[in-house]
């Protein structure tokens, strides 16, 4: 769930150096030439800053799909989604008052090396939450990579069966 972190006042900052790397990354790549090698170079650096600090494993499959989607489909980043995503954000304003009023048995599992959202937002967050639990996962990054699959199957699932 998104409460527009970026942009509140309330909330902590993300780490400004990783996040300068991930914007200076995405809106400096250009690929009109549609050069496969350059597109997975693009990815898999990507996907280093986006997953965190844990040993993670490359899914160069997926990668590559990635990158024949990139150089059928596209030209570079879409500089216009990300501005259309930001105004969104922004116009919808905080959503931490309206997270007082979940009632539902809610579950929070953030990670600890996530480069744009901080563990302290979720911790926020969990803190309006009656009743909410919060895990955050030590080295996963922003994603919900498939090496730590284990570690959120057993948070999740008993907390299904036991609220279901």
């Amino acid at each position: 769930m998104s409460t527009g972190h970026l942009f509140d006042p309330e909330a902590e900052a993300p780490d400004k150096k990783r996040l300068g790397q991930l914007k200076k990354m995405i809106f400096n790549y250009r690929n009109k030439n549609r050069d496969i090698d350059k597109v997975l170079r693009f990815h898999f650096k990507l996907d280093h800053l986006w997953h965190g600090s844990d040993n993670y494993v490359i899914n160069q499959e997926k990668q590559i799909l990635k990158t024949l989607y990139e150089i059928k489909h596209r030209k570079g980043f879409n500089k216009n989604a990300f501005k259309q995503h930001t105004k969104a954000i922004k116009k919808s304003g905080s959503r931490y008052r309206m997270l007082k009023k979940i009632k539902a048995p809610t579950l929070i599992i953030h990670g600890s090396d996530d480069l744009l959202i901080k563990p302290s937002h979720s911790k926020k967050m969990a803190s309006l939450i009656h009743g909410s639990k919060l895990f955050i996962i030590k080295g996963m990054g922003h994603d919900f990579n498939k090496n730590f699959k284990n570690r959120i199957n057993i948070l999740i699932l008993p907390h299904l069966i036991a609220n279901s």
